[in-house]
């Protein structure tokens, strides 16, 4: 397996802070953070003047063999960060931009070091005097492939069955501005889209498939091309988002992007080159170490599980969709997750960081209400900047939107007794009988019907690795043994 990453942010800085570099052909932040980068020795492309034959002449887009620092259409300081900066604008250069890392190997490159070295190369400029914003229109996106093979059909089938049965759960490691349970958002002057996979199924006019998961789930299952599977991203665009190129969505303004598995529309519009790839496009910008690794880490779990797990393991998984006692960690245990992503998770979920994380942000506030940074222009942005993060990804506000999207029937788990939830499960289940024996399948029906009516009653073990109902899975895979719950049971 093999995954790149592409970090979007925002800096700030004096016009002539870069006037006597050598080699700043440009004079700019680009320009210096891709020469910061070769300086420790990571081969970088951005730097270079249009006469330099020594990378002009090299097709870095075929090969990714190189970090690019590159300029990026579409990021804006928001409103406040704007009026962080009064009357004083103009005397400040303002460059959205792009990094987009080399093709890494899971196995076989030491990427986490190089991630510091390149972060370094941020500090570094920093320490200068430039500013890097990461607002609501930045993004982090990672792309994850199979190197020169050609990713499986069943493969980016499950990918798109995991992402979005568990699309709750995965969202409560985002920021409120990347859960709506409308998909459109504008945060900034201009255009921002960004839709959830549950949008575009509820809003996909080529299937008749009704608001409820495991419809959505069938219905990703019954494609049988990498086309069929883009098209459940093709949709009217809401008014609201002010597009105007464009009448329809592709998955390129969605959280999860397929296209760069076939060749037809992928990325940019009109681009035709795809990358063999699946992009996971929800994550706001950042420049924090560990976060950019949780989430690398996160999606090599995800994929990996996805492409090597048995039919039996991965229906068992998706019995706890509708489990409300089911977590986050739950899942990424369940995944095969790291160590270091379950404690990444649980650190900044935990009553000491929220309790830290919520004293910074009301000091920062009273800082500027007091006037503390009037005189300086750019610690202004910058801790307004940090005031708008705090009110974006606080686990408080996270969850209250996971809430209101579920309230709102935005995931498709609609959880009521009118509701013949197993008629529903056994459309979705399309697997061979012989692999997966009549008796097997209807004990584990039994146990995720029980979980849908039922949660908030029963007992569970909430370990990360463990739960309550994965003992009970763990009987439907016993030799002739009785079935979990008896008919009798299941009526009382």
């Amino acid at each position: 397996m093999t995954f790149g990453i592409e970090l979007e942010c925002i800096a700030v800085f004096p016009p002539d802070l870069f006037e006597n570099d050598e080699r700043n052909y440009h004079a700019d932040a680009i320009s210096a953070l891709s020469l910061a980068c070769m300086k420790r020795g990571i081969n970088s492309s951005g730097h270079e003047s249009v006469d330099d034959d020594e990378v002009w002449g090299d097709d870095i887009g075929d090969t990714y063999s190189r970090w690019c620092f590159k300029d990026e259409g579409g990021l804006y300081l928001s409103k406040k960060e704007r009026e962080a900066l009064p009357d004083v604008l103009d005397n400040y250069t303002i460059e959205a931009l792009e990094v987009s890392s080399r093709c890494f190997n899971f196995e076989g490159d030491d990427w986490q070091k190089e991630l510091r070295l390149v972060l370094d190369a941020f500090h570094e400029l920093e320490a200068r005097g430039v500013l890097f914003v990461t607002n609501a229109t930045t993004g982090y996106h990672i792309h994850v492939g199979f190197g020169q093979m050609v990713m499986p059909l069943r493969t980016a089938k499950s990918v798109l069955h995991l992402c979005t049965g568990f699309e709750d759960r995965l969202d409560a490691l985002y920021s409120t501005s990347r859960i709506d349970e409308n998909a459109a958002t504008n945060v900034a002057p201009g255009r921002h889209f960004n839709a959830g996979l549950a949008w575009h199924f509820k809003n996909n006019e080529r299937t008749d498939y009704g608001p409820n998961i495991f419809h959505w789930l069938t219905s990703i299952e019954e494609a049988s091309s990498f086309e069929q599977l883009g098209d459940f991203f093709r949709n009217d665009i809401p008014e609201q988002t002010n597009w105007t190129e464009v009448e329809q969505t592709n998955a390129h303004f969605s959280t999860l992007n397929l296209d760069n598995l076939y060749e037809g529309l992928h990325g940019d519009i009109g681009s035709t080159a795809p990358t063999g790839t699946i992009e996971f496009r929800q994550h706001g910008g950042t420049l924090d170490l560990a976060t950019i690794v949780a989430h690398i880490l996160l999606k090599q779990a995800l994929v990996e599980f996805c492409h090597t797990s048995t039919d039996k393991k991965f229906l068992q998984l998706f019995a706890h969709i509708s489990n409300p006692t089911f977590r986050l960690s739950d899942l990424i245990g369940a995944i095969g997750g790291s160590q270091q992503l379950l404690e990444y998770h649980e650190s900044r979920r935990s009553f000491a960081t929220a309790q830290a994380q919520k004293a910074a942000y009301e000091q920062t506030m009273a800082e500027i209400k007091d006037g503390w940074f009037d005189d300086c222009p750019l610690n202004m942005l910058e801790n307004q900047a940090s005031v708008e993060h705090y009110e974006r990804n606080n686990w408080a506000a996270v969850s209250a939107k996971i809430q209101a999207k579920h309230q709102a029937g935005a995931y498709g788990q609609i959880q009521t007794r009118d509701l013949d939830i197993a008629v529903e499960w056994n459309k979705f289940v399309w697997f061979n009988s012989s692999e997966f024996p009549a008796d097997e399948l209807a004990t584990l029906t039994r146990v995720m019907v029980f979980q849908q009516l039922n949660g908030d009653d029963m007992e569970f073990d909430c370990s990360p690795r463990m739960s309550g109902a994965d003992e009970d899975m763990e009987d439907v895979e016993s030799d002739g043994g009785d079935l979990v719950y008896s008919a009798d049971e299941m009526m009382e």
